[in-house]
């Protein structure tokens, strides 16, 4: 694998990457998925319904009070509302209370939710520098393990001597538990910084010397609603579709993703801060180290699966064996340096889990997830079926640096100015499974991110004794979302 070359700029070092989409790439967001009374299905196309457009257009038409009466007496989705109103011109009409539209493909009939892909504050698709950096960090922590026996034997046996005492009590606060102590505690904060006392935390984390940048388009990038269906492989070696347990239906996924495109991101690496870190860092050297640790890690992923879907899989299901013979035939064709970023990349792409022997990794699915006895783990994939038997994976990227070519250029459009608005009487809730705070006001709904955003005054109520308070809050649009900016207390009577 050949050294990446780097700008340097005082003392930190930045590396230009393009990562190139070679698999269905999807990135959601924190509300999850849309359901039929967030879009409408026209010709081929999913269009996102915009409130206050499609509010000024019932007040137009004077059908606010009949919209009232179809959602109280059964409403199942505003394509149909509208349909039965029989209204002319119905593509002017969709195009005037939606924001943007989204290819389908095909199968859309049955479609009755879907995830929209991350958009920044003007719509357009990014990749968050958070996600890129998550792939690093585990390719990290996958290089230190594989290149140190030692202590990869240690984890193994701490992991075994310790999964007895998470299949009993709260298996979701067991499993959070099981993945910070490896990945945070044990790993990475276990750094100590020469001439000074500090305990181990966050400040140790030598991950803090690298900032990535989020990654925007470069020229065009082509995305689509795709249905993801379920792939599995059973203990004997039998590959099968996944099926919903109440219906016998395929179980399937339906998600907006960038199936085409290239996308420019930074990688900086702050030398200065690494300086405090290498006296005692013997995995790696510098920014190409860490990179080489995740191309390592990638590659072992790709082996795994072509593995994992080779021609000897026995078929269960009559077409199972035509899906695994096109994923492994996908496998053997890629060349080049590779991440797998976002949904369905799966357990082995964002835990350290591939490093652990196969009992040892189905135990902890078997104990931390969803018991599948002897089947291997991860037993499921999701895959896209791109034409007709042409079947691809989740997540790929070709990782490369741009040539020495003054032209090239990141097509982010130039910012425009945010426009803040506020919600004078909100009732907050905070959630501390994601330390997200949720905002209502009307119809409308925006979310925050960290206790930081609490104004001292609430913490007790909302926080510790977690209950809803009152607040005019500031908000900012992003997409088809609001993002909380200030929270400040009610003062209409209290908070």
């Amino acid at each position: 694998m050949k050294t990446v070359s780097a700008e340097k700029k005082d003392l930190k070092f930045t590396i230009p990457v393009i990562l190139e989409v070679i698999s269905p790439i999807h990135i959601g967001t924190r509300e999850g998925s849309l359901r039929n009374t967030d879009f409408i299905i026209h010709k081929g196309k999913a269009y996102i319904i915009d409130e206050n457009k499609f509010c000024a257009f019932l007040l137009t038409y004077n059908l606010i009070d009949d919209f009232v009466d179809s959602v109280s007496s059964g409403f199942r989705s505003i394509a149909e509302y509208l349909k039965g109103k029989n209204l002319k011109d119905m593509d002017k009409i969709i195009r005037s209370i939606t924001l943007r539209s989204i290819s389908i493909h095909g199968g859309e009939n049955r479609m009755g939710n879907f995830r929209p892909f991350l958009r920044d504050a003007r719509g357009q698709v990014f990749i968050p520098g958070t996600s890129i950096k998550g792939t690093l960090r585990t390719g990290f922590l996958h290089g230190i393990l594989s290149s140190d026996s030692r202590l990869r034997e240690e984890k193994e046996s701490w992991v075994e001597n310790n999964l007895w005492q998470l299949s009993s009590g709260n298996k979701e606060k067991a499993k959070k538990r099981f993945s910070y102590k490896i990945l945070q505690e044990d790993i990475l904060q276990n750094f100590r910084i020469p001439g000074t006392d500090q305990k181990d935390g966050p400040n140790r984390d030598i991950l803090r010397c690298l900032t990535v940048r989020d990654a925007y388009p470069i020229g065009q990038v082509e995305s689509r609603l795709i249905k993801l269906q379920f792939l599995s492989k059973n203990a004997s070696g039998e590959v099968y579709w996944s099926k919903q347990k109440k219906t016998g239906w395929p179980l399937e996924i339906w998600v907006e993703a960038v199936i085409a495109g290239k996308f420019m991101t930074e990688l900086i690496w702050d030398t200065a801060l690494f300086d405090h870190f290498k006296a005692e860092d013997w995995y790696i050297k510098d920014l190409n180290g860490l990179l080489h640790n995740a191309w390592n890690m990638n590659k072992d992923i790709f082996d795994h699966e072509k593995k994992h879907f080779s021609v000897n899989s026995k078929p269960k299901d009559a077409d199972a064996r035509y899906a695994a013979q096109g994923l492994y035939t996908w496998y053997e064709k890629q060349q080049g340096s590779f991440l797998r970023i976002g949904f369905g990349s799966g357990m082995l792409s964002t835990t350290v889990d591939g490093v652990l022997s196969p009992g040892v990794r189905t135990e902890i699915r078997n104990i931390c997830g969803h018991n599948r006895g002897n089947d291997p783990a991860p037993k499921t994939r999701r895959v896209w079926e791109k034409e007709h038997n042409q079947w691809v994976p989740m997540g790929w990227m070709r990782f490369s640096q741009p040539e020495d070519n003054p032209t090239i250029a990141v097509q982010k459009k130039e910012p425009e100015p945010v426009v803040e608005e506020s919600w004078e009487k909100a009732t907050l809730e905070w959630r501390a499974q994601d330390a997200t705070v949720l905002a209502r006001s009307e119809n409308r709904r925006a979310f925050g991110k960290g206790k930081e955003l609490i104004p001292a005054s609430m913490h007790d109520r909302l926080i510790i004794k977690r209950k809803n308070v009152t607040a005019k809050i500031t908000v900012v649009q992003k997409g088809n979302s609001f993002m909380i900016v200030k929270i400040e207390p009610f003062m209409g009577g209290g908070i």
